[in-house]
């Protein structure tokens, strides 16, 4: 298996970066996987980040899938600024029950 990594220079260290594979070396890692069982084993014996082989093997877990729907976004956003509304309301009646009971203790 080829190393396909792009160098970058920072400072004088060569660091790989957008390191990309090819479909026949995908799946020869997965058969891999597939025969030994260890994702583990598989990447260090590859060079190949666990979470890189992890995607292939379960591509709905990716960075990708995690955004929402902004349609749901906007639902929720909405939710939250009514909560927020709520109990920002709920925190100014219970400092002025606080300021009018403190009042009452200290005339006793």
């Amino acid at each position: 298996m080829h190393l396909g990594y792009n160098l970058v220079n920072f400072g004088g260290i060569q660091m790989a970066r957008n390191r990309t594979y090819t479909n026949e070396e995908k799946s020869q890692v997965l058969e891999e996987v597939k025969t030994v069982g260890n994702i583990a084993v598989v990447a260090k014996k590859n060079n190949i980040p666990i979470g890189t082989i992890s995607s292939w093997i379960n591509p709905k877990k990716s960075k990708k899938s995690k955004f929402k729907d902004p349609d749901i976004l906007f639902k929720e956003n909405n939710l939250l600024k009514f909560k927020l509304r709520d109990y920002e309301l709920e925190n100014k009646i219970l400092k002025e029950l606080l300021k009018k009971t403190y009042q009452i203790w200290n005339t006793k």
